[in-house]
């Protein structure tokens, strides 16, 4: 009776060993280093922090002036157009003025 006592707790034994090597197996580790946060590590951190900070607001007003840039060139172009058209108004109306003004002379020739 005691052998197979013996055998049934060595075999126990052996599949709760088994059951904890597959357990500690499926552990992950993820290191990370200590550091005391001290003032001076605080303040390293916070202007690193502002840096990037920093760097996002400049890029985003460097997209802002871009942006805006854009919209100035959009109306820029906008009286460029304004202004073609009416030229092109003022010279078909002096080009009218000008045949009326020579229709009539010829007019007055032929009197």
């Amino acid at each position: 009776m005691s052998l197979s006592v013996n055998l049934y707790l060595f075999q126990l034994n052996k599949l709760s060993t088994l059951h904890f090597a597959r357990r500690a197996k499926n552990i992950k580790n993820k290191p990370k280093i200590n550091e005391d946060l001290d003032q001076k590590a605080l303040i390293r951190q916070y202007e690193s922090e502002l840096q990037k900070l920093r760097n996002e607001l400049e890029t985003k007003n460097k997209e802002i002036n871009t942006n805006e840039l854009v919209m100035e060139l959009e109306q820029q172009k906008k009286r460029a157009e304004e202004d073609k058209n009416m030229a092109i108004i003022m010279m078909e109306q002096a080009s009218k003025r000008y045949l009326d003004e020579r229709q009539e002379k010829r007019k007055l020739e032929v009197c």
